[in-house]
């Protein structure tokens, strides 16, 4: 049921009175209020999904030194073992980890904000997020790893963890807090390596969001043949763009990628030179979304739309040097954080003039767009938007962002290896009319009476009214609860279930009669 049926569902058994743009709104409130509530008390067994990261073996490669003239920059020895171009990865699956460099039988710590060759002195150059402490230590011993692995930030409870899930697999305790897992590494090795055993919720990080809303713009130039539905090369036609309208956008951080799990999701481009792909590879860390920018119409063969945001490397002190063929200016622009710019179609030109691709979907919800760097620019910090770089990539949705806890685990990784968590993550907010929650039907009732007990009960101030769709609305829980758990909805004595043999530890075991 979408949030259109479920309001008037609420509105046939209340007869809620308000009509027009504020009753809609409150009722909508009092909607994902419930939901919010119905998640926390719904079986288990209703919500549970999987999410797959890959661990991350540290990174070492000779030593390292802080350069002469920047303390925002180490560079990687050349020596003993010859060093190329490809020898780390800079495709971002080195941002946001950390470097660890052991100076005088002691270890320092730093945020590594990238990682790039420079071509001219043929070394790599790794940029931290704090200065170093002096500038004149060499041949330091240092290693990029992943303390601990960020989790999308709408999960809710780990319910269980697996090691390497289809080769050799076993299940990694998670009932540890996080100090007791901090013990247990001291007790054992707090930087032994090996296959992880133990794990805990790690610490919580919020990166910065953007304090600013995308410009918009609406020009032609001659010069730059900036035309919607037209090549930037020759001017010509391209009816394999999308069609003009109307459109709004947002603008989301990033910092740091996901190693590869699966093929890379490459999506094909028709702008030439070719343009960089979008979603190779997923987010390492997120902030939470800029406001949208206004609304900005424009027609086929009219002005494309520009999309002017500020250099975030420049706001975050990697932007003072533009010379980067001295040292100081080794750290200009490398700040490592992205610019994701998400885009909302609120309408369509009509009719679609020049594009084989009439009919289009006029959602006004927001997808991911296109990916520039935090400094990357197009006629002083323009983004252009011709249609070349649709279809939008609908399976990125832009969601409501809070943070990242983290998983953390009782030793380093020695090779990449694949983790599989049970996760609960919590209910999208719906917005939209077509919006459907992640709740299956068996839920709605329990949903809808939930909602009617805030809606009316506590309007009125009449407890009765209020106590009659609680009560309906705690029998519908229980009845979900006899259907899909054990009675009284806490893990019963069987532990993590049934099992036929009874060798393995911290588990109980029935055996059917019969």
């Amino acid at each position: 049921m979408d949030l259109a049926g479920l309001r008037s569902q609420v509105v046939a058994i209340t007869g809620y009175p308000e009509r027009g743009t504020v009753g809609q709104e409150r009722l909508n409130s009092a909607i994902n209020y419930s939901l919010r509530q119905l998640w926390r008390e719904m079986p288990e067994a209703l919500m549970k999904e999987e999410f797959r990261f890959r661990l991350e073996p540290p990174v070492s490669k000779n030593t390292i030194k802080i350069n002469t003239y920047n303390p925002l920059v180490f560079e990687v020895k050349t020596t003993p073992t010859t060093l190329t171009d490809t020898s780390f990865a800079a495709d971002g699956t080195l941002s946001a980890r950390w470097l660890e460099i052991e100076k005088d039988g002691r270890y320092i710590y730093r945020r590594v904000q990238s990682i790039y060759w420079h071509s001219t002195s043929e070394q790599w150059k790794i940029i931290i997020d704090k200065p170093w402490e002096n500038l004149t230590d060499a041949d330091l011993t240092y290693r990029i790893f992943t303390k601990e692995y960020p989790y999308p930030s709408d999960v809710q409870k780990i319910r269980k963890i697996m090691y390497d899930p289809e080769n050799s697999s076993h299940k990694i305790t998670y009932s540890l807090f996080a100090d007791e897992l901090y013990d247990w590494r001291l007790g054992h090795g707090y930087r032994d390596s090996g296959v992880p055993s133990r794990a805990a919720r790690g610490d919580f990080f919020t990166l910065p969001s953007p304090h600013y809303k995308p410009k918009v713009t609406v020009a032609v130039s001659q010069a730059t043949k900036d035309w919607w539905g037209h090549n930037p090369i020759d001017g010509s036609t391209e009816a394999d763009y999308g069609p003009a309208g109307t459109f709004s956008y947002k603008v989301v951080h990033v910092w740091g990628r996901r190693p590869l799990l699966d093929p890379a999701h490459l999506r094909p481009t028709t702008v030439a030179p070719a343009h960089e792909v979008k979603g190779t590879l997923l987010p390492f860390y997120l902030s939470s979304p800029s406001e949208a920018s206004e609304q900005i119409t424009t027609t086929w063969g009219g002005g494309a739309i520009k999309i002017v945001t500020p250099d975030v490397d420049y706001i975050n002190g990697y932007g003072q040097e533009s010379d980067t063929t001295t040292d100081l200016g080794l750290s200009y622009h490398r700040g490592g954080v992205e610019k994701w710019i998400f885009r909302a179609r609120h309408a369509t030109e009509t009719p679609a003039a020049g594009t084989v691709h009439e009919d289009v979907e006029s959602d006004g919800i927001y997808y991911l767009w296109d990916i520039v760097k935090g400094y990357e620019a197009t006629n002083a910090d323009e983004t252009i938007d011709r249609g070349a770089d649709d279809p939008v990539d609908k399976t990125i949705p832009l969601k409501d962002i809070h943070g990242h806890f983290h998983i953390r685990f009782d030793s380093y990784p020695e090779s990449a290896v694949d983790v599989l968590m049970s996760i609960i993550r919590r209910p999208d907010t719906l917005k939209y009319d077509t919006d459907v929650s992640r709740v299956p039907p068996e839920c709605y009732g329990a949903l809808v009476d939930l909602t009617c007990s805030y809606l009316v009960g506590r309007r009125d101030g009449e407890p009765k009214r209020e106590s009659y769709y609680f009560s309906r609305y705690l029998e519908e829980v229980d009845r979900l609860r006899g259907l899909y758990t054990f009675s009284g909805f806490q893990n019963p004595a069987f532990g993590d279930g049934l099992h036929p043999s009874p060798s393995q530890e911290g588990r109980n075991y029935a055996v059917k009669e019969g």
